[in-house]
């Protein structure tokens, strides 16, 4: 099912002294280029809007009152321009003007139609072509979108508040997260028109148009009663059986959905084409920008001021990579807990990710390490291995080992209280041998069991909170705990987790060319089996196959393998068993292996 339109664009010229507009500018920009207004709606509302009709019509001259006006003086000129050209707008069931150049005047949606000036950008377009369509604005953070009273002070208000979505596009258009359309796209003369949005959120969609969703299965439904995960694929996916949208139930949520919470995954892939649209919701590295990829939540409550009028409300987020895996919503029927798997937490640009919504979760902290060593032989002697005496000296080896270990925190339960909107409400400690590690790179002293003090090269990443040690050989062995303590902002929620730093740092032992003396033993010693000699080659059924040379030939060819691996590394040694290696050669050869056959079977 889909909703079909049908629009009138008109395009006028409201002062004289500036170009005329030209019409195939405006039917690019909204229907024909590849990154078009309708070419955008079709991608981000899964092709709900049909435009059953999207015709166009002018340039014309008008002339409007002193800027600004209301936006319906704008609509009006326009329309009676086109009647007075000869056109009916009758069949249409909405109007879309451009201004060139609009300048000044009041700008936006009113009712089925919009006047827009060719000044505004392609944000702005799009955001005003959903009212057109039906599509209301969503809210959450309070910013001054709507800051319409001149009186030099800044008034701030929820609307506009969702930096996730198009019908809010206050939140996000000054830290400039979108993506920018094709330069091929963008008229010279219109450069503004290159600023695009991102998705519209699929929790709006789902609120105001939800058959746009439930009609391609992007839509999962979770109740109260049950606990389940739900794997969640980006926005612009548009795949079947990828869904988009968890929308958790809770118990007591009325027919306007008072309560309900919206879980989607915003982040654009190379390869997701419709995901595009999400590009510049990209990591920006500033302090404290919103426009950050990850898992979005929000919940339905009613509009401030308006009972009842419930509303699509930003609630939070989960970046990526973080040590916050969940974050607790408040909505009108109680706090819901919306989390991600823990596998997720800290990585980078996950493909998908897999979600759960319940009412409680406690608090906890788990530690995940990983250690990489760096070894290097610092001296070397020769001498003979005991019992080996025979095959020469070997070489034994004096090592020292560098180990660098990471440590990754993954929290459950603890901070992320909407409508907080940093990166992370939970705060993380590391406490390496007693000692608290500061900073994003410090040397730590640290006093062993043994009396003796060690230093170790810590890094602590701001954001992630991932602890890496690296320890300095000279100091020796080393083992000490390492403690991390996670709690909420405020303190609350204290939990711990511990691991440990071990290496050992100074070791010896026999160096390759004793390894590769073992193989070459080892290969003597276990002959190829002849239950794994294969039947004849059907390629040529009139040879006659013969098993014992078969073995010979693999067998040789196995100990003649790690006796030349055994020479590059250690001609000394290749040379001492030489003897060997000869007595292996004569006694592979078929002649010989049929012999000692049928010797053995007369014995």
């Amino acid at each position: 099912m889909s909703e079909q339109r049908r629009l009138a664009v008109i395009v006028v010229r409201n002062d004289s002294s500036t170009p005329q507009p030209n019409l195939a500018d405006v039917m690019d920009l909204v229907l024909f280029s590849p990154s078009s207004i309708a070419r955008y709606f079709r991608e981000s509302a899964e092709d709900y809007f049909q435009f059953a009709r999207l015709d166009f019509f002018g340039s014309y001259d008008v002339t409007l009152p002193m800027a600004p006006s209301s936006r319906d003086v704008g609509i009006e000129a326009a329309r009676n321009a086109a009647a007075g050209a000869g056109v009916d707008l009758s069949p249409y069931d909405g109007t879309v003007v451009f201004a060139f150049p609009g300048t000044g005047y009041d700008a936006g949606a009113y009712g089925s139609s919009a006047f827009l000036p060719a000044t505004a950008d392609f944000t702005f377009f799009c955001h005003e072509v959903g009212h057109v369509l039906g599509l209301d604005h969503s809210y959450g953070i309070f910013t001054t979108g709507a800051d319409w009273i001149d009186n030099n002070q800044p008034d701030y208000f929820p609307v506009y508040g969702d930096p996730y979505d198009l019908m809010s596009s206050a939140t996000f258009g000054a830290s400039d997260p979108t993506t920018t359309r094709p330069a091929a796209d963008v008229p010279t003369a219109h450069p503004s028109w290159g600023a695009a949005p991102p998705h519209i959120a699929r929790a709006l969609l789902h609120h105001q148009k939800p058959a746009a969703l439930e009609d391609k299965g992007r839509v999962v439904h979770v109740n109260e009663s049950q606990d389940v995960t739900t794997t969640l694929y980006p926005v612009g996916t548009a795949t079947d059986g990828k869904p988009e949208l968890v929308v958790f139930h809770p118990t007591g949520e009325d027919a306007a959905g008072h309560g309900r919470v919206y879980v989607e995954y915003r982040q654009p892939f190379d390869h997701n084409a419709y995901s595009r649209w999400d590009e510049g919701l990209a990591d920006t590295n500033e302090p404290g920008a919103r426009d950050r990829c990850g898992v979005i939540v929000h919940t339905i409550v009613d509009q401030p001021g308006v009972t009842p009028g419930p509303v699509v409300w930003y609630a939070g987020r989960i970046v990526f990579p973080t040590p916050d895996t969940d974050v607790a919503v408040d909505t009108p029927l109680g706090q819901v807990h919306v989390g991600v798997t823990q596998e997720f937490g800290q990585t980078t640009r996950p493909g998908f990710v897999r979600v759960r919504v319940r009412r409680h979760s406690a608090p906890s902290l788990t530690v995940r390490t990983a250690s990489a060593d760096t070894t290097a032989v610092i001296s070397t002697e020769r001498r003979p291995h005991p019992g080996w005496e025979w095959a020469g000296d070997f070489t034994w080896e004096t090592r020292e080992t560098v180990r660098v270990t990471t440590y990754t925190p993954v929290t459950v339960g603890i901070g992320g209280t909407s409508p907080i909107d940093a990166e992370s409400s939970v705060v993380v400690s590391w406490f390496v041998g007693g000692t608290q590690v500061f900073g994003p790179s410090s040397s730590i002293p640290v006093t062993l069991p043994d009396g003796r003090v060690v230093t170790l090269e810590t890094t602590l990443h701001p954001t992630t909170r991932v602890l890496t040690i690296t320890n300095h050989p000279a100091d020796g062995d080393i083992d000490v705990p390492v403690v991390a303590r996670a709690s909420a902002a405020d303190g609350t929620g204290e939990v711990f987790a511990t691991s440990a730093y071990s290496v050992q740092a100074r070791t010896s032992g026999w160096g390759s060319d004793w390894d590769r003396f073992m193989d070459f033993w080892y290969r003597i010693t276990h002959p190829v089996p002849r239950e794994r000699i294969g039947p004849p080659d059907p390629g040529d059924p009139l040879k006659r196959f013969d098993p014992l040379a078969e073995v010979a030939r693999q067998q040789l060819e196995r100990v003649r393998e790690a006796y030349a691996e055994l020479a590059r590394v250690s001609p000394a040694v290749a040379e001492n068993v030489r003897s060997v290696m000869a007595d292996q050669e004569r006694m592979l050869q078929p002649q010989r292996l049929r012999a000692v056959s049928v010797e053995r079977r007369v014995g």
